[in-house]
């Protein structure tokens, strides 16, 4: 009887964590999702300035885009030289593309950032970033959530496995 009971609870909890996997997932890849989409579009515009306007444009478009207020997305532009010439974003320079990086938050010190980097001619390079602090915080009460509703489960499974257990067994025959 105590088998039957334990096989159904662990069955139970098995489908609990699938379910909290699904659940963790969709929303960490839906505000990714949008993270990412910002920077492009973001990318993008800045990439039209320099085209239209040159490299003036675009330190120019950088200057706006920082002095409009607080912004989701971090700018840096570096020289040839690594020197950062535009953009508020305290980062380093990296290799184009996509990565995790950090900056240097002047109020809370070190954070990840999900950025995309583009290198420039004749050597400059572009970093437009998104903090990544809203999508821990969503992931970590996503996280907390589940954690507390797997305690539940168990319990309830626990005390569910102990009554089952002391009922009496009928044998027919």
């Amino acid at each position: 009887m105590y088998r039957i009971a334990f096989i159904s609870s662990l069955s139970f909890a098995f489908a609990a964590l699938c379910l909290g996997g699904a659940v963790y997932s969709a929303p960490h890849a839906a505000l990714a999702g949008q993270l990412d989409a910002s920077i492009k579009q973001a990318t993008g515009n800045l990439l039209a300035e320099l085209h239209d306007y040159g490299m003036h444009g675009l330190r120019e478009g950088l200057s706006q885009r920082d002095a409009s207020g607080p912004d989701t997305l971090g700018y840096a532009l570096f020289d040839p030289s690594g020197r950062r010439i535009a953009g508020r974003m305290n980062t380093a320079r990296a290799t184009p593309g996509w990565h995790r990086i950090m900056f240097l938050d002047p109020k809370e010190g070190a954070d990840p950032a999900r950025a995309l980097l583009t290198g420039l001619p004749p050597g400059y390079q572009l970093i437009v970033a998104a903090d990544l602090e809203p999508l821990e915080e969503i992931d970590h009460t996503v996280l907390m959530m589940f954690g507390v509703a797997c305690v539940a489960l168990v319990g309830i499974g626990a005390l569910g496995t102990l009554r089952w257990s002391r009922l009496p067994v009928q044998v027919c025959g």
